[in-house]
């Protein structure tokens, strides 16, 4: 399958493991691309810190809508809103 690459500073939605939240969790976040790196993986980072694992683009989704404001969020096109 083809996904479209991400932009820097996109929004995206990140899906938790199942294996790493409990039934009260959310099953996902919303993050910012914040790097591409030379090796094709994505560094996101959320509002209160940079996520620690380096991400392929089939593991999060772009989002149509911005999260926390447009002040701070770039509005990617993609296939469907978070």
């Amino acid at each position: 399958m083809f996904y479209a690459p991400a932009l820097q500073e996109c929004t995206v939605r990140v899906k938790i493991p199942d294996v790493n939240r409990s039934k009260c969790d959310p099953q996902s976040i919303i993050a910012i691309v914040l790097e591409k790196t030379t090796d094709g993986f994505y560094r996101l980072g959320t509002k209160y810190n940079i996520l620690k694992q380096l991400y392929t683009r089939s593991q999060f989704n772009l989002c149509t809508v911005p999260a926390l404001g447009e002040d701070k969020w770039v509005i990617c096109p993609g296939p469907r809103a978070c």
